[in-house]
């Protein structure tokens, strides 16, 4: 786009500007895309719009072209699809996670998640404020035909009013039954921006619907009801389709709109667990069009905390992206989905559970798709590509990691035996593991077993990607791993007790401290107005610098470069804060000091922490009265200065396997 900045990013993930240097991202996944794809892609930006669409071929190694005949586009300063050529590069770990150039925007780049060849990605670094949603999936052989499109499908819509603000905002569910001879009938039920939480309806029979090139065109009737969602009134829209029938995504040539769908069957999903892959848009139609696109994964947590998710979703709009890390829930399954009334979303699933849809609740319109991530396996000494994980929140590895932050790492074979870090600073060599290597700085090591090893990201590291590396005494090495790197991937720690002890940490009480060192708990929690001491993780780098795996120091103390502050329930915490650094006298923690506000009634909130690349609110504080006593008749304790706290180390360190069979890293609280 000529409006947008003109040159490519330097780097693989610009998300950390910061970082002075660049690095390799792991390629080894490229095979993952190759051959023929349908795509589409909608960008919307300050009262401008593009939307390209059509055939693009990836060569398996890391290129892919859009030939003039195969690809379209479609803006507001052309009025009318043109015909579109293009190529350009990608790179796919084999965690199926990397980047393509932006077929919209040759000077940025899409990052995206590949699962069973359906891609799902945004541009969501760039610099050109605007949002983006790109969409793939390969072209089936033999090719789709109208036969293909036979049964009944749910679709989640969205066209957003880039010009005038979220007024005129469209998304919608739709139910669609397709014959298998040409005929569908559609049933939408949705929402304007404009219009709160009316709810609209539109039923479309007997629409046409034909196939070339294995491409579908649904075809609407001129003027149908424009004055309501029905695609925007448009007479065509394109559908493309995933290989095996049961996902489908498109929009039309001749307007900005977007739709992805599933085939359904009516019954709840037979799976729903693990880690899946996703993107959207979001937008809030009570702030005036404040759009945003996003990516990320989630991970959907069984056994006792069955019904959980901790996700993380990198967001942006042109002012480089940010990293949300939370807890979510689904709740009762009905007719194949469910609807999440905090986050106010509808998602419907593929028989399977392997594939969700989501659509919003007004006044959060907009979609999202989610895919089941594939599950890599390897041999001999093996790093699991997915097995990055903030050692507090456990948030999955496209959040990726900051430089100071404890990490686990998960895989096979990493170590021969279990070995705990038993002195400061932390060694680099541990057990049968000899090192672990991060861009070529040995890290820290807490903890190392056969199946995951704890490690502290070196302060040293100036790459916007972290390759990630263990070497046995043996001389064996893993697979190298990539992620990327932030200032900051903040993650609190929590004591699993607040959950049956079930399930990785992340979810739960914080791990947190009165003044006197008991812990803060339901029978002994937080007062308004007290202050209390929370431990963390991936605050980033410190001033003064402090040698990696050491004690946190006394005399200064570290203090994160990055500005970060607090809030509890959405509640800004008084500031300055009392304290704020690498926990002294202890290892691989960051410390936080601060007032619980004084306006909270006694409940269970989320405590939020805010960095200038991230906010993750997984953890919860237990907030009591001021005006009552703490439970079992104790008072109101007075906060300990950082430097009362140093002789006793926090209480919470255990080492127990996860419910799954999978150990848990041995840090969390």
């Amino acid at each position: 786009m000529k409006s947008m900045k003109a040159a490519l990013f330097a780097c693989a993930f610009c998300g950390a500007a910061a970082m002075a240097q660049t690095n390799t991202w792991d390629a080894t996944g490229n095979s993952q895309l190759s051959g023929n794809y349908y795509f589409r892609q909608v960008v919307y930006g300050n009262s401008v719009a593009y939307a390209v669409y059509g055939g693009i071929t990836f060569d398996g190694n890391g290129g892919w072209t859009i030939a003039g005949t195969g690809g379209q586009m479609l803006s507001t300063n052309t009025g009318a699809p043109q015909a579109f050529s293009a190529t350009g590069t990608y790179a796919i770990s084999s965690a199926g996670f990397g980047y393509l150039t932006s077929p919209a925007d040759a000077t940025e780049r899409v990052f995206v998640m590949v699962s069973n060849g359906i891609i799902v990605g945004s541009a969501t670094e760039n610099t050109g404020q605007y949002s983006d949603l790109f969409v793939a999936a390969p072209i089936g052989n033999p090719q789709p035909t109208v036969a293909s499109l036979n049964g009944t499908y749910q679709l989640s819509y969205f066209r957003p009013d880039f010009t005038t603000g979220a007024s005129y905002d469209e998304d919608a569910l739709i139910q669609m039954s397709a014959n298998g001879a040409g005929q569908a009938n559609t049933s939408m039920t949705g929402y304007y921006g404009g219009s709160g939480t009316q709810v609209y309806t539109q039923i479309s029979p007997g629409l046409k619907y034909y196939f070339s090139n294995g491409a579908g065109v649904l075809a609407f009737p001129g003027n149908n009801n424009a004055s309501f969602i029905g695609f925007n009134g448009q007479q065509n829209e394109y559908i493309y389709m995933s290989p095996d029938g049961n996902f489908l995504f498109g929009g039309s040539p001749l307007d900005f709109d977007f739709f992805v769908g599933v085939k359904t069957n009516g019954s709840n999903p037979s799976n729903f667990s693990g880690l899946f892959y996703q993107a959207g848009m979001d937008d809030n139609a009570n702030n005036n069009g404040a759009l945003d696109s996003w990516y990320g994964s989630f991970d959907v947590l069984t056994g006792g905390l069955s019904g959980n998710i901790i996700s993380n979703e990198r967001v942006g709009y042109g002012s480089g992206g940010t990293g949300y890390t939370f807890p979510d829930t689904y709740g009762t399954f009905t007719s194949g989905g469910y609807t999440n009334t905090t986050s106010a979303l509808q998602y419907v699933f593929s028989p399977n559970g392997a594939i969700r849809i989501g659509f919003g609740l007004s006044p959060y319109l907009g979609l999202n798709v989610a895919l089941q991530a594939p599950s890599p396996t390897g041999t001999g000494v093996w790093l699991n590509p997915q097995g990055v994980t903030n050692s507090a929140s456990s948030a999955p590895f496209t959040a990726g990691i900051s430089n100071g932050e404890l990490i686990t790492l998960y895989g096979s074979n990493l170590a021969s035996g279990t070995v705990v870090a038993n002195s400061l600073p932390w060694p680099t060599s541990l057990g049968s593991v000899s090192r672990v290597s991060i861009n070529g700085y040995s890290a820290p090591i807490y903890f190392v077993s056969p199946n995951q090893i704890s490690v502290v990201v070196p302060y040293e590291n100036t790459f916007a990607v972290a390759d990630i590396q263990v070497i046995t005494t043996s001389g064996a090495t893993s697979n190298v791993i990539s992620v990327p790197v932030y200032k900051t991937t903040p993650g609190v720690f929590t004591i699993d007790s607040s959950f049956g002890g079930v399930g990785p940490g992340g979810l739960g009480f914080a791990a947190a401290e009165h003044g006197g060192g008991a812990i803060v708990s339901n029978a002994d929690p937080a007062q308004p107005g007290e202050t209390i001491q929370m431990y963390l993780t991936g605050l980033g780098n410190v001033n003064p610098s402090n040698p990696d795996g050491a004690a946190g120091p006394i005399s200064p103390f570290s203090i994160p470069n990055a500005t970060i502050s607090i809030d509890v329930n959405g509640t800004a915490v008084a500031t300055p804060l009392p304290f704020i650094g690498l926990a002294p006298a202890l290892a691989g923690l960051y410390q936080i000091d601060f007032q619980i506000p004084t306006t909270l009634t006694p409940g269970n909130y989320l405590v939020g922490i805010t960095g200038p690349d991230s906010y993750s609110d997984e953890a919860v504080i237990p907030v009591g009265t001021a005006t009552s006593q703490l439970a079992g008749g104790a008072s109101p304790r007075a906060a300990a200065s950082p430097s009362m706290r140093i002789p006793n180390r926090p209480a919470f360190t255990v080492v127990r396997p996860r419910a799954t069979g999978q150990e848990r890293h041995p840090h969390e609280f």
